[in-house]
């Protein structure tokens, strides 16, 4: 049973000194000197992990800052203290001390300014060797997450869209301390969050806005979430996604239907370099069939419409017979995807930014959704009865102001459209989206760890990386495993992706008739999907 007096804050401010002592379970906080920085050592630690300087503006370049306590002696006990200091720029910074975490929020009132980035304890200094990130924007080669505390994180959009605001950087004594962006839903204006580190131990905290949104004298920027003392480099992804359900910033996931978890299989490494239609598909399958292999789920990917025209969901002439395919895999007791995209091509300018992605302020093209969604997944005629979507591309948002949300906004306000339309059609429509965010896990129903395209070697490591923030972020919803090669390469020294896929999510095939072919994977495919084929669950 917890001592409820050491589960408390504790601290004194001398007015005559200017100094701060401040002791949390997680982590103690000095101000040696008047107008000094905040000294944070985590749990255990002789030395600071962190010196933060209490400063914030869009310049990377420190500023003056000033604390307005006014004359007031503190001392006490209790379960938050907040202190608020003035920055330059009409800027003020709010730091609000809790009992198991840090919290920074920055306001900012003057004059008009097209935000860019935003800069949070300008001139600190983090104590650490190593930066653990879930993601970087790059959409070709999986992640180094480990990371030098000089290199940049950067978390925008990109192979996870988006991934979790948060990364990790190990303390001195081998615990992690974390740190967090946890924006209200007004504040989803920003493109993405990481850090700015600068010479030696330099290091601030950045909130990227890229021009996103549109000019403003006020602007209110996400709080900047601190947390100490924790166990490895993923409890960060478990506190802030415990914390965000806490406060109402999100919600969990309605419901999570079984066969979402099914075993499925992707065309897309079948019909590269050639247009698909019913026959290639019909044709794989079977391969499949005659090689003992179980499956619940067919995806059809990119693309079952017109190649050249991503924004129309409409089959093309190769598709003409998709209903009769969708009824002939359902009569087997399997479901169908379809894939589909954020692109806007083909639609008309008045439905497209100028980046060609849909306008999700157009009348027009919310109508068009709704109809999209009703001949992709109804039963009536003329209909494709499909079961749901895979979702791609979604890291694209419009790169200036032109529609009511902006960067990440832009985004979760795409997924919402996408899945009430969808889901208005087949309540049970599966939604498969590849972002691992907590504040997105309502509009989808199971996560895409997404491509992977090095050496296959390398991508059992790197999915089991990506699946653990998953399930961290995910609220229980199934995690799509995806695949570790491209369709040039062979799965040649793969064969444990397979053997232990279940450790990273829900089995998910990428095979071609030549990939049985590497010794050992058939066999391996065969004893994955026996076990976990939902007919065969126990």
């Amino acid at each position: 049973m917890k001592n409820k007096e050491t589960e408390i804050l504790r601290w004194y401010y001398s007015r005559g000194h200017g100094t701060l002592d401040l002791v949390s379970p997680s982590y103690t906080c000095l101000i040696k000197e008047r107008g000094g920085p905040i000294h944070i050592y985590a749990k255990g630690s002789q030395t600071p992990d962190l010196i933060f300087y209490p400063d914030a503006g869009f310049s990377e370049k420190p500023g003056e800052f000033t604390l307005e306590t006014g004359d007031k002696e503190l001392a006490g006990k209790g379960e938050q203290i907040e202190f608020i200091y003035s920055c330059e720029d009409g800027v003020r910074l709010a730091i609000t001390f809790f009992i198991d975490r840090i919290e920074v929020k920055a306001d900012r009132n003057g004059d008009e300014i097209s935000p860019d980035t935003f800069y949070i304890g300008r001139g600190s200094k983090l104590y650490t060797n190593k930066v653990f990130s879930p993601s970087q924007p790059d959409f070709h080669i999986p992640v180094g997450h480990y990371l030098r505390p000089e290199t940049a994180v950067d978390l925008c959009p990109g192979l996870m869209t988006p991934a979790p605001w948060c990364f990790s950087a190990q303390q001195d004594n081998s615990e992690w301390m974390g740190f967090a962006l946890e924006p209200y839903e007004n504040e989803l204006n920003f493109a993405g969050f990481g850090s700015a580190p600068g010479v030696g131990r330099d290091f601030c905290w950045r909130v990227i806005y890229n021009g996103c949104m549109p000019a403003c004298k006020s602007l209110s920027i996400p709080v900047l979430v601190m947390r100490f003392a924790m166990k490895d480099e993923f409890e960060v992804f478990e506190r802030h996604t415990e914390h965000l359900l806490e406060c109402g910033k999100v919600e969990k996931p309605q419901k999570i239907y079984d066969w979402h978890s099914g075993v499925s299989v992707c065309g897309w490494h079948w019909q590269r370099g050639t247009a698909p239609d019913r026959e290639l598909y019909d044709t794989n399958l079977a391969m499949l069939d005659n090689n003992d292999i179980e499956y619940d789920i067919v995806i059809i990917d990119d693309f079952w419409g017109d190649s050249k025209k991503h924004g129309i969901w409409k089959a093309c002439e190769r598709w003409q017979d998709l209903r009769e395919f969708v009824d002939s895999q359902h009569a087997k007791g399997r479901y169908v995807l379809l894939w589909v995209c954020t692109e806007g091509h083909g639609l008309p300018e008045n439905e497209m930014t100028s980046n060609q992605l849909q306008k999700i302020d157009s009348k027009e093209w919310a109508e068009r959704l709704r109809e999209d969604a009703h001949r992709m997944l109804s039963s009536d005629p003329g209909c494709y009865n499909a079961d749901g979507i895979k979702f791609d591309f979604t890291a694209l948002y419009p790169t200036k102001p032109e529609c009511s949300h902006y960067g990440v906004g832009y985004i979760l306000e795409r997924y919402r459209m996408v899945a009430e339309a969808m889901r208005a059609v087949k309540p049970d429509a599966m939604l498969l989206n590849q972002s691992v965010n907590p504040y997105f896990i309502k509009y989808q129903s199971a996560i895409r760890l997404n491509d992977f395209t090095a050496l296959p070697c390398h991508g059992l490591e790197e999915m089991q990386i990506r699946g653990r923030i998953a399930r961290a972020v995910g609220m229980g919803l199934p995690i799509d495993s995806d695949h570790v090669t491209c369709s040039t390469q062979s799965y040649e020294g793969a064969i444990d992706f397979f053997e232990e896929m279940e450790t990273v999510g829900e089995v998910s095939l990428y095979l071609k008739e030549s990939d049985l072919q590497t010794p050992g994977l058939l066999e391996a495919v065969q004893k994955l999907t026996k076990k976990h084929a939902l007919k065969n669950r126990k």
